[in-house]
């Protein structure tokens, strides 16, 4: 454990961009490439949103909602910006965290032509309690990297991100677009995304999960083993599971060369 928190540690501060500390909000159109992004590849530009065009869900996110998301780090990915650091692209297992998730807002923009609801969504490092406290890793992650926000429209296009850390506690902007991915680069927050296709879903039932992520949703959710599913595999290996019921707008688990997450409450 102590090696995976100072792999982070060197990924968080050897990122950090030196002398750049501002209390105002700054913003970079040049996007940095990581490992996903949210979308729906196949939807029909100028059809309703994601969810409705995959018979996912009927609705689409708003302000005030909230879900955790249980996530275990299978992969440091130390070549982000051409870097490579000692312990470049080491296997790390390490303990499950626990993540919030939280609409923070919604608006509308015109995309094609086509007038697009929009969610903007933090993440942030949870802080376990209760019964449940001993299934995660309690160890803090983001002493450096405190949250991160990002805004997508209703067919999962990204707009832009925004980080906040040390050296930007307002928050650095970078603007996206449909071809951008969510930037990974130094963020220690998990990218358990929303993705979907509108053909290539496939029926399935409750996936494989890894026993520490399986003994974390056992407590939390214990109706998932009964559920059906939709499952996704992604040209660059991703692979989603949708709950088909409870018209649920999360992935109920998604596992990337990150590393893996699942849902463990939606409200």
């Amino acid at each position: 454990m102590r090696i995976w928190l100072a792999a982070i540690a060197a990924l968080t501060l050897g990122f950090a961009a030196p002398g750049c500390g501002d209390d105002s909000k700054n913003t970079t159109t040049d996007p940095q490439v990581g490992a996903g992004k949210a979308d729906c590849p196949d939807c029909d530009p100028s059809g309703p949103n994601a969810f409705k065009q995959a018979n996912v869900a009927d609705g689409f996110y708003a302000k005030g909602d909230t879900w955790q998301v249980a996530y275990r780090f299978n992969r440091v990915n130390l070549f982000e910006k051409r870097e490579q650091l000692l312990f470049e692209d080491t296997i790390l297992e390490s303990e499950v965290y626990l993540f919030n998730y939280e609409v923070l807002s919604n608006d509308e923009d015109t995309f094609d032509n086509v007038k697009r609801e929009l969610a903007t969504i933090r993440v942030s490092q949870a802080t376990p309690s209760g019964a449940n406290a001993d299934l995660f890793n309690a160890e803090r992650l983001d002493t450096y990297e405190h949250k991160v926000e990002f805004m997508i429209n209703d067919l999962l296009d990204p707009v832009e991100e925004v980080t906040f850390n040390r050296d930007y506690p307002n928050g650095k902007t970078i603007r996206l677009d449909a071809k951008s991915n969510l930037k990974t680069g130094a963020s220690v927050f998990p990218r358990t995304i929303p993705r979907l296709l509108v053909n290539g879903g496939i029926d399935s039932p409750a996936p494989e999960l890894p026993a520490d992520l399986r003994d974390v949703v056992d407590a939390m959710m214990p109706s998932w083993s009964s559920m059906t599913y939709l499952k996704y595999v992604f040209d660059n290996g991703d692979t989603v599971y949708w709950a088909k019921e409870g018209d649920i707008l999360w992935p109920f688990y998604v596992e990337t060369t990150r590393g893996a997450g699942v849902l463990v409450s939606w409200r």
